[in-house]
């Protein structure tokens, strides 16, 4: 079975404009707010190399939603399958923002059976991406996360998450 690696973004820290600021700052006011789900909750939204829009949304099951179009109209909404890998980066403290952990579910958010710590200190706002394939970045995992420091970027793979464990350990 082939297994896709899906991060959960909570944030969006940076978008590019390919230094054409002047078509941005040249166009029409326009502002529009719709309703694309119900409950649940962790939004994230961005913005694909072809210039679709994904949304994602959930907690007891993540779905997604598709605009190719810029927003106007958006697809039926989908349910992320079971077996993908999702992660989650926050914090365990009851004594303020430090102690920085990643998570991993291999069942489509059911459980959440493998935590490794990323920082003991601070540790803040953190949003992950996957390396894209075929290029110096595929096989990695980014984290950037606000620390007392300023930004850290943490970059791991499955392996380093995983410790020594094989996934199929937690398909069973």
């Amino acid at each position: 079975m082939k297994t896709k690696l899906i991060v959960l973004i909570f944030a969006i820290i940076a978008v590019s404009c390919e230094d054409n600021l002047n078509k941005w700052a040249g166009l029409e006011a326009s502002f529009d707010v719709q309703k694309i789900y119900d409950s649940e909750r962790f939004p994230s939204i961005v913005a694909a190399k072809d210039g679709s829009i994904v949304t994602t949304w959930g907690n007891t099951k993540i779905v997604a939603r598709r605009s190719e179009d810029g927003g106007k109209t958006w697809s039926k909404t989908i349910t992320i399958a079971n077996h993908d890998i999702l992660l989650f980066s926050n914090i365990i403290s009851e004594d303020g923002r430090k102690n920085g952990y990643v998570w991993a579910s291999f069942d489509g958010g059911k459980r959440w059976p493998v935590k490794r710590c990323v920082e003991k200190g601070s540790f803040a706002y953190s949003s992950m991406t996957a390396g894209r394939n075929n290029t110096a970045s595929e096989g990695y995992i980014y984290l950037i996360y606000e620390s007392d420091d300023g930004a850290k970027v943490a970059r791991f793979n499955m392996a380093w998450l995983l410790d020594g464990k094989k996934i199929k350990d937690y398909l069973k």
